[in-house]
């Protein structure tokens, strides 16, 4: 017999609006060190981050559109699409990547810093919704349904 899965014994679940969250708060992140970076008169350090956080928000979205379009809840897969779609997001990153580098001045440490935004944001999301969860079931805060 399976037993029931009740709330305090469910998973971690991310809600609806947790792309979007992330989204706005890597591109804020961005914009803040961007001008940070600015206020200093490091043109070219921010150019970079800026740079690699607006590639790195492009393609979190495209792979969020992808996801989305490919994998449907209650709809039909599109699997075999995954594949093309991927290709091209990949040759696509290919065609930037060899324009920025080919005709910007770009420092490479502040590019990776920039792709690396959106990444770190999940990550600290993540970690900080884990412990939240661990808080409340330590401290036993009683769950919605139950006040």
């Amino acid at each position: 017999m399976m037993k029931e899965l009740k709330k305090t014994d469910a998973p971690l679940l991310l809600d609806s609006g947790f792309v979007d969250r992330v989204f706005n708060t890597s591109l804020f992140l961005g914009v803040i060190l961007s001008l940070g970076l600015l206020s200093f008169g490091y043109f070219h350090l921010a150019l970079s981050l800026g740079l690699g956080v607006a590639i790195s928000l492009v393609f979190c979205r495209a792979l969020w559109w992808t996801i989305i379009f490919l994998f449907p809840a209650g709809g039909r897969d599109k699997r075999q699409f995954f594949f093309l779609f991927s290709f091209l997001k990949y040759m696509t990153l290919a065609v930037f990547l060899y324009i920025i580098f080919r005709h910007l001045e770009v420092h490479p440490l502040a590019f990776i810093l920039g792709i690396s935004v959106v990444q770190l944001v999940i990550f600290f999301t993540f970690m900080s919704m884990l412990l939240v969860d661990f808080l409340n079931k330590w401290i036993k805060v009683p769950s919605e349904g139950q006040a």
